[in-house]
């Protein structure tokens, strides 16, 4: 959680800072302070105040980038070194990252998880799980204030609307797959920021799962009118990411086909 918003935080404001750096010597502080805090069993409010503070003091210079959304395989999306830096790669050609800190993915998930357990009878299993999903904001609410100002207004998506966005792609609740869980997280992406300008995939190369979600991408556009990009990683020291930087510097959002998102 803390890490995944550090993240986020950075990448809503490194593209802004008035002098260039700042954002990265104010990130690996934070999570220098966080290692020493949980290696030592400290009290973490005290930590996640200044973490916040650092970032408020950051100077930033106002002006219009294109918002980008990364979704797609999880060893790749968040991992800097597989993926040539495609954060570095975007922000030096004019966008704006949105990342998905793990906490908010496993609550993405997490409803539709419950669901299908309990349309599939497996009932120890859904009271598990469902007991589980109702201690996490016991543990979230503590420290949730602390990032507030940059996580935005909480989207609630209710089981009719994931069925219906899921029909839209001829997929239904009993399904499950990182496939899946990536239209879910579309979902939840283009109506948290319905500014979003681009949504890039990350594939590990050869993943099967992300080939299906690559052959869902178009029907993606459709529906939401924002382009999507593919980038396979196959470990080559080939330039990967070059893919992203047309959409970034001439193309704009299409209307999309439905308004029933």
């Amino acid at each position: 959680m803390f890490g995944g918003y550090v993240r986020k935080i950075g990448c809503s404001i490194r593209p802004y800072e008035k002098v260039r750096g700042t954002t990265d010597r104010v990130i690996q502080n934070a999570l220098n302070m966080l290692y020493q805090a949980f290696r030592h069993a400290e009290p973490k409010e005290q930590v996640l105040e200044k973490i916040i503070c650092d970032f408020e003091s950051i100077e930033m210079v106002k002006k219009e980038l294109s918002r980008v959304a990364i979704f797609g395989d999880l060893y790749v999306r968040d991992n800097d070194l597989m993926n040539q830096n495609l954060i570095k790669t975007v922000e030096e050609n004019g966008g704006e990252v949105i990342t998905t800190p793990y906490s908010e993915y496993i609550k993405i998930i997490a409803s539709p998880y419950i669901e299908r357990s309990l349309k599939e009878g497996r009932y120890k299993e859904y009271i598990k799980i469902k007991f589980l999903k109702s201690l996490i904001p016991l543990v979230e609410d503590k420290y949730i204030k602390y990032f507030d100002r940059y996580n935005g207004e909480a989207c609630m998506t209710s089981s009719s609307e994931t069925d219906e966005w899921l029909n839209q792609f001829g997929l239904h609740i009993l399904q499950r797959g990182e496939s899946f869980e990536n239209i879910l997280k579309i979902h939840r992406l283009i109506k948290q920021h319905p500014d979003l300008d681009l949504l890039i995939q990350t594939n590990p190369s050869y993943c099967c799962p992300s080939l299906v979600t690559e052959a869902m991408a178009s029907r993606i556009e459709e529906l939401t009118g924002i382009p999507v990009v593919t980038i396979e990683y196959d470990g080559t020291s080939g330039i990967k990411n070059a893919d992203v930087i047309p959409y970034l510097k001439y193309r704009r959002k299409k209307v999309p086909a439905t308004d029933g998102i």
